[in-house]
């Protein structure tokens, strides 16, 4: 086992394989060859690298190949509102990176002062904003409020395959 750190940068565009939802999020793709013609991708950028907190990406709803013009994909609209993942799906090389947006900026591309995550344990939830945490205040509507959970490879996958009606 390698202790070396995963390093992912803001901007960096991966790829997600949207046939690979049944297989362990621990198995390792690193001889794996993709890109044949019946493969479907959907592609996420990173926004930011939270560390222990996960990393923060945006996942966009174009589908297509691997080959697919960095601009057409970060120029689709989000799939669902920004999550947060583990690093295992890119150390494992499930999900490869494809390309980056240049000179990235997470406020201009990504709206970041806008994302919100709830934090904390359902009852007394805070609410993430901006790299800040507040309270939640009663008269707050969070019912869309994504909670701030690391979600694995395949569960991200299998969000996206349903989301798209897929699954």
């Amino acid at each position: 086992m390698s202790n070396k750190k995963l390093v992912v940068s803001s901007g960096d565009v991966y790829f997600i394989p949207l046939f690979l939802y049944e297989e362990s999020s621990t198995k390792s793709f690193s001889r794996y060859k993709f890109g044949g013609e019946e493969q479907e991708f959907c592609f996420f950028r990173i926004i930011d690298d939270h560390l222990g907190a996960g990393i923060l990406i945006e996942i966009f709803n174009y589908v297509g190949g691997i080959e697919t013009d960095m601009n057409e994909i970060v120029s689709s609209q989000r799939l669902f509102k920004p999550i947060y993942i583990s690093g295992s799906g890119i150390s494992k090389k499930r999900w490869r990176k494809v390309g980056e947006t240049k000179n990235y900026n997470k406020e201009t591309d990504s709206n970041y002062s806008s994302i919100q995550f709830l934090i904390g344990m359902p009852g007394e939830f805070r609410l993430w904003c901006n790299d800040m945490e507040s309270d939640i205040d009663s008269s707050q509507d969070i019912d869309d409020v994504e909670e701030h959970i690391i979600w694995t490879s395949m569960q991200v996958e299998k969000r996206v395959l349903k989301v798209l009606g897929r699954l």
